[in-house]
């Protein structure tokens, strides 16, 4: 017969165990969600977060998407044309005011989509629901 503690630590070690294979499991099923039908992916870092960050650079802010797997270039007009809203130019004096888009940066060294701006919960919310 096993004394009491170790029979207490031997039940605390498996409901450890089998949280942690449950969050690898919901973890597991969170990827294969993402659609196939895109050129692109966005893969989560170890920790399971989609790696989206804030840079401030010079005094502007800057958005980043990183880990971009694919045709990045894809992914960036369909951040243009889904996500992003224009924005109305500085208006001269007479003249119709013109919608320019936010700016993006794509690196393809790095993998890298940067925004002007700060959209990083917009871009978290919309990649989520996208299946990534």
């Amino acid at each position: 017969m096993l004394p009491r503690n170790q029979i207490i630590s031997t039940c605390a070690s498996i409901a450890y165990s089998s949280r942690l294979i449950s969050r690898s499991m919901s973890a597991l099923a969170a990827h294969e969600q993402h659609p196939q039908s895109t050129s692109w992916s966005v893969s989560r870092t170890a920790s399971n977060f989609l790696p989206v960050y804030t840079d401030v650079k010079s005094g502007a802010a800057y958005t980043l998407i990183r880990h971009v797997r694919g045709d990045i270039a894809a992914l960036s007009n369909t951040i243009k044309e889904e996500l992003l809203p224009k924005r109305k130019s500085p208006q001269k004096f007479g003249a119709r005011p013109k919608k320019t888009p936010i700016p993006i940066s794509v690196n393809t060294h790095t993998n890298t989509i940067a925004l002007r701006g700060n959209w990083r919960r917009e871009v978290v919310d919309w990649l989520s629901s996208k299946g990534f």
